[in-house]
């Protein structure tokens, strides 16, 4: 019972306000709509910076260690268990694309790295020929596409490339994730404190319409 009344008094309260009459804005908005117009908007505001966060402390761990210890040469290539890093999907994932931005700076030593130069029609469709033929099974071609295993693989970063690494991967991981704590935070905040108001912020966007 305790709960239902919980629920009842954040859906009078947040939701379901009762909106003033309006001299310019429509009078058909309802307070649940505008605010759940709100709720998807730092809903989508935080999982974008979610996103970026883990990709920044989970699979671009990898350039940083590698930049740490400034490996920059196959002879030098080290693999992720040299590096005490776990060979996660979201890592396998973020190497599958050799035209990926981590993927043109992480190279894997034996590999011939990546040919970035535009090719023609004709180029593309020698090299798709002279690749390794696809495996029948379209599940397990999918999982070596977009999961490959690298897990006898040593890596090490491209010389060419080193102040765009240095740019993109010197900074510590622990930043961003302060910065997706604090923006969960705010918005969670930000979007009580924007449905207790939202009658007066729209009454106060009328007037100034006015």
């Amino acid at each position: 019972m305790g709960l239902l009344s919980i629920g009842t008094f954040f859906v009078t309260e947040f939701l379901d306000r009762e909106l003033p009459v309006f001299s310019r804005l429509p009078n058909s908005f309802r307070a649940w709509e505008v605010n759940l117009t709100v709720g998807v908007f730092l809903l989508v505001l935080t999982l974008t910076v979610g996103f970026l966060s883990y990709r920044r402390s989970v699979p671009e761990r990898l350039a940083r260690e590698l930049f740490a210890r400034k490996v920059f040469s196959p002879e030098a290539a080290l693999s992720c268990a040299d590096l005490s890093i776990k060979l996660s999907l979201a890592l396998r994932f973020s190497l599958h694309n050799r035209f990926s931005g981590l993927r043109r700076c992480v190279l894997v030593a034996g590999e011939t790295p990546p040919d970035l130069s535009k090719k023609t029609r004709a180029e593309r469709k020698e090299a798709k020929k002279a690749a390794a033929p696809r495996e029948k099974n379209p599940f397990v071609a999918l999982k070596k596409r977009f999961f490959p295993d690298f897990s006898d693989a040593r890596f090490y970063l491209a010389d060419d490339r080193a102040e765009e690494i240095e740019r993109r991967y010197a900074g510590a991981s622990a930043a961003s994730v302060k910065v997706f704590c604090w923006t969960a935070a705010v918005c969670v905040v930000l979007f009580f404190v924007i449905c207790r108001l939202m009658p007066s912020i729209l009454l106060l966007i009328d007037n100034l319409l006015g």
